[in-house]
């Protein structure tokens, strides 16, 4: 999974590879303030899957504002409860949209 695909009705901006025997489908739905997702799949699994952004800056270059993020996921096997955490890539990019003031922004560098 990634971070700040455009999901709207009848949009198909969110590509996912599945190296995998099983078949999923995506379902996202929203409120006022929060999208939610969760991923169906044609044969149980037993993983509960969480991913979220670890370590989000923000930094201020040549006037314009960069986001660097860890994407992390978080795996719970059902049956055990055990959790294993993994970084699954850093995203960078830049942000086009207003931002609150109690954001901490760093000026330049990289």
């Amino acid at each position: 999974m990634g971070t700040d695909a455009t999901v709207n009705e009848g949009w198909l901006d969110l590509k996912v590879c599945n190296k995998t025997e099983n078949t999923f489908q995506i379902e996202i739905d929203f409120d006022d303030n929060t999208m939610y997702g969760r991923i169906l799949a044609k044969n149980v699994v037993n993983i509960e899957y969480s991913v979220f952004d670890s370590s989000v800056t923000y930094r201020k270059q040549d006037e314009k504002i960069y986001q660097t993020a860890s994407v992390c996921r978080m795996e719970t096997d059902k049956d055990s409860g055990r959790k294993t955490e993994r970084k699954l890539y850093v995203n960078r990019c830049q942000i086009g949209c207003w931002i609150p003031d109690n954001i901490k922004i760093e000026e330049g560098g990289v």
